[in-house]
């Protein structure tokens, strides 16, 4: 009986003691997502949510602070944004920043392109650059994505934008990728930019592919890119290409002199005219001497 009577007493006082750590573990710890009403939470209860150990409970709150605009919470969803351990709370709290409308969205876009590891976040943060990115600052962030990013549609999609907006910031980058990134999609890409936002400066990786890229179909396009806006220092490559034995990059080169306007170049293209073994070639370079007087 005694025994029995002991084994009562300790019997209750651990189910006393699971019942205290219960009630301290229940006011100590945050509900479940289940049971989390997020309608029903305070302002100050909905920012500590964005501090809770399970990431479904942060992207409630998340949604939750989005539609009721709760500015309070910026700092903390800008910091989620940047660097939760989670990616859907990383591309969430982003989404929050664009919802409502706040002026850290493209700092923090500018943050998640180029850093974020997930490939579907950098591509949801370039889609905010792309129509509200600020010029030379968003530029620099685009010629890191070139120059840093593991994915080559990541790295056309930044060139890419850099024409379009013809933003600066990134030319370096794009010069290096011009002529050495693993992709000829990238490399290509990036030609075309370097045609609208590169200047004097790099106008060399564009001469140095027109007369040194194996692959007529390239030396084709930036032959093209150098007709439609030549630069001065463009003469001596131009005339360069009239050699060329791709018939096309011959005759393209010839209009770039043409639209170039140098009268000194009349005289060399009615001599390539004679040497010429094409007639449609050799009819080209006299059309473009005769645009320049000659």
């Amino acid at each position: 009986m005694r025994t029995c009577y002991f084994d009562a007493v300790l019997s209750n006082r651990c189910l006393m003691g699971a019942l205290a750590l219960f009630l301290t573990m229940s006011w100590a710890a945050p509900l479940s997502a289940g049971s989390f009403k997020a309608a029903d939470a305070t302002v100050q209860e909905l920012i500590s949510y964005l501090d809770d150990e399970q990431w479904k409970n942060r992207l409630v709150a998340l949604a939750e602070i989005e539609s009721r605009a709760v500015v309070q919470a910026v700092d903390k969803v800008v910091e989620l944004a940047k660097a939760d351990v989670h990616y859907k709370v990383r591309l969430e709290a982003l989404h929050v920043l664009e919802g409502m409308e706040s002026s850290w969205l493209v700092p923090t876009a500018e943050h998640v392109v180029a850093e974020d590891p997930v490939e579907a976040n950098r591509e949801e943060a370039l889609g905010v650059i792309e129509k509200l990115g600020e010029g030379s600052r968003s530029g620099m962030v685009l010629g890191t994505v070139i120059a840093r990013d593991s994915d080559s549609d990541m790295r056309e999609s930044a060139a890419r934008l850099l024409r379009e907006k013809q933003w600066t910031g990134g030319e370096k980058q794009l010069a290096r990728a011009a002529l050495r990134d693993g992709a000829a999609d990238v490399r290509r890409e990036c030609r075309r930019a370097l045609a609208v936002v590169g200047g004097e400066e790099s106008r060399p990786v564009l001469h140095r592919v027109l007369l040194d890229e194996p692959n007529k179909k390239y030396r084709l396009e930036v032959a093209e890119l150098l007709e439609g806006a030549p630069l001065p220092m463009d003469r001596g490559p131009l005339v360069s290409a009239l050699d060329d034995p791709y018939a096309k990059i011959a005759i393209v080169a010839a209009r770039g002199l043409a639209r170039l306007g140098d009268k000194s170049v009349a005289a060399i293209l009615r001599t390539k005219a004679l040497e010429s073994k094409s007639r449609a070639v050799a009819e080209e370079f006299n059309q473009a001497a005769a645009v320049l007087g000659d």
